[in-house]
């Protein structure tokens, strides 16, 4: 997998770290922490070295505004449980859900 299976999968998050070092993302809303080998967030295709999971804080959830699928303003989010992932229409949310669903908490 690379970076952007991750955020395809999960969303964006607010938690982006490295630049001079390996980038990661973290998902602490999900207790999950994705690590890559390069350092360049322009780098779409770098690769997943490593994956920490720690206990999840539900406190965390994020609030993004714009849909996962572009960078149009949200309209709709997960219906399900999470209510985390975003979507600008119910088009993007038809096409995406599958997807998500596995992973929906």
């Amino acid at each position: 997998m690379v970076n952007k299976n991750i955020v395809e999968l999960f969303g964006d998050t607010p938690i982006k770290k490295g630049g001079n070092l390996p980038v990661w993302l973290c998902y602490e809303h999900l207790g999950i922490e994705f690590n890559f080998l390069n350092n360049s967030w322009n780098d779409t295709e770098n690769p997943l070295i490593f994956i920490c999971l720690f206990t999840a804080d539900k406190s965390k959830r994020f609030n993004c505004n714009l849909c996962l699928n572009g960078l149009s303003e949200k309209t709709y989010s997960c219906k399900n449980n999470c209510k985390m992932v975003n979507y600008c229409s119910q088009k993007c949310y038809d096409i995406h859900y599958p997807l998500h669903s596995k992973f929906c908490i």
